[in-house]
This record gives structure tokens, sequence and C-alpha cells, in this order.
């Protein structure tokens, strides 16, 4: 119960739907990223993106332009640099992570869709709850199997990722997609793939290539002129919507 709101007979179908998805993608989140690097997983978890634009348009009947379009086609010509170092074999640990990583980046997509579609009954905070609620049922029996063989590390690493990604990192992002277009969310999101790498970089000393440097260049480009770009044209709308009012 949360403030008198039975909050559990809240959730609708689609609500639940969306929940289940995002626990099977947080399994094959951590499972891509256990078979493959960073640099590699990180490129190829950013199809998402690209993902909820379509669906937002056929789906949401989201307004676009055709810069917007021509934006994320950069941003994509970006991803494909940065994937064009990566060797590709059907037999190699790369490729079964890599495969994982697109299952759950599709798995994304559809739960940004289905919360931006059917989420705005809900506040930001009961959003993450159901975000999540499906998923924690899914990993509990694990959890008591293995909470023994913790060591005090995995402990606190597992507390600090529940609070940061799960709870704060999920309330930021549904508070960001309340007041913006998915496909804005969605190419805005691109500089995870900048800071990842930088990251993996300086702390797992993974190596940067000119490839990594050129794409990710061209990725926080195209988000920034899409971000300007979007504010420009909102200002546009409201402007024309005040002259309407006043006649």
């Amino acid at each position: 119960t949360l403030r008198g709101v039975h909050i559990l007979k809240k959730g609708t179908p689609w609500i639940y739907f969306a929940s289940l998805i995002n626990g099977i993608r947080t399994l094959l989140f951590f499972t891509g990223f256990i078979l493959t690097g960073i640099s590699n997983g990180i490129v190829v978890l950013y199809t998402w993106p690209i993902m909820v634009t379509a669906m937002g348009i056929l789906f949401l009947k989201e307004s676009y332009t055709k810069l917007s379009l021509s934006l994320l086609g950069l941003a994509f010509i970006g991803m494909c640099i940065v994937q064009s170092q990566i060797p590709f074999s059907l037999e190699s640990r790369d490729f079964l992570g890599m495969a994982c990583l697109i299952l759950a980046s599709f798995g994304t997509a559809i739960t940004v869709i289905i919360f931006k579609k059917h989420g705005n009954d809900y506040t930001s905070y009961e959003v993450v709850f159901f975000q999540n609620a499906v998923g924690a049922l899914l990993f509990l029996p694990l959890f008591i199997w293995r909470y023994h063989a913790l060591t005090v590390l995995q402990w606190s690493s597992t507390v600090s990722y529940c609070l940061v990604v799960g709870i704060l990192g999920y309330a930021l992002f549904f508070s960001g997609l309340k007041k913006m277009p998915s496909s804005l969310a969605s190419a805005l999101s691109y500089f995870e793939i900048v800071s990842a790498v930088i990251m993996a970089h300086f702390v797992l000393h993974e190596p940067l290539s000119w490839q990594t440097f050129t794409g990710g260049s061209l990725i926080v480009i195209s988000s920034l002129m899409l971000h300007y770009s979007h504010s420009k044209m909102t200002k546009k709308e409201t402007a024309l919507q005040e002259v309407l009012s006043e006649r």
C-alpha cells in the first residue's frame, strides 16, 4: 500500500507485461556483458534507441522531421563505425554476448514504448516499482540460493547497483520520458555509449581505437543537434498556440 493506494492492484496487464520483459532483459543484459567486452557490448546494446524511434512512429504516432531522421541515421552510422572493429564469428563468445544484448535491446525498446503509452497514470516512482516488480520475483529464488556465498564486496556492489541504477536511474529516466517524445529520450541516451567506452578504457584498460573515437563523436554530435532541433521546434509550437489562443 502506498499513500492509501494498493499499488499492486493499480497495475494493468500491459504494465505487468512490461515488467516481465524488463526482468528477462536484465538477465540477457548481464549474460551479454559476461560474454563480451564493454566497448563491444554497449554499441550493440544501443540499437534500442533506433528501435524506440521506429516503434514511437508506428505505435504512438509521434511526429518526426527529415532532420530528426537524418540525425538518427548519423548516430547509426557512428555505431556502425564503432562496430566495424569487432571481428564477426558465429563460434565466438563475442557473438553470443552480442546476440544476448541485441535481444536485451529489443526488450528495452518494448518497455519504453509500453510505459510511454500506458504510464501516464503513474508517478515516476510507481513506474520504477512496476519496472522492477516481476524481475525481482524472477530473481528471488536465485538470490535465496546464492546469498550465503556472497562476499562483503559483492553485497555492497549489489546494493549500490540496485539503489543507483535500479531506483535512482530509472526514476530520472521515466521522469524525463514524461516530458519529451520517446524518440528524443532515446537519442539523448546515446551519451551512455561514449561514457561507457571511456570508463572501460581508463578503468578496465580496454583499447580506445580511432573507430571508437570517430563513431562516438558522431553519436554525441547527432544527440546534441537533435536536442537543439527539438527545443527550437517546441518553442515555435508554443508561440503558435499562444497566437491562436489570443484569436
